[in-house]
């Protein structure tokens, strides 16, 4: 993959991923707020959109929440 290539290669970087928890705690839809490495992106859309949420509560029922996630990719990292 592009990844272990870049992570052989001492590549690192970070992409903040703006997402929606919904009241199921799932990550609904995702996009890139800010990259350092174009290269990043798909691969941090993909994990942030297989991972799951508790979901935030008001006034004891669950919501829908509204947040920026950073993915780091780190070089030498397994």
């Amino acid at each position: 993959s592009i990844w272990n290539g870049l992570r052989r290669d001492g590549v690192s970087g970070v992409v903040r991923i703006s997402a929606t928890v919904d009241e199921n705690g799932n990550v609904t839809p995702t996009a890139v707020a800010k990259s350092t490495r174009t290269e990043f992106e798909q691969p941090a859309l993909a994990a942030v959109a297989q991972w799951k949420f508790k979901p935030a509560k008001k006034a004891g029922q669950a919501v829908a929440v509204a947040i920026v996630l950073p993915v780091r990719f780190t070089a030498g990292a397994q």
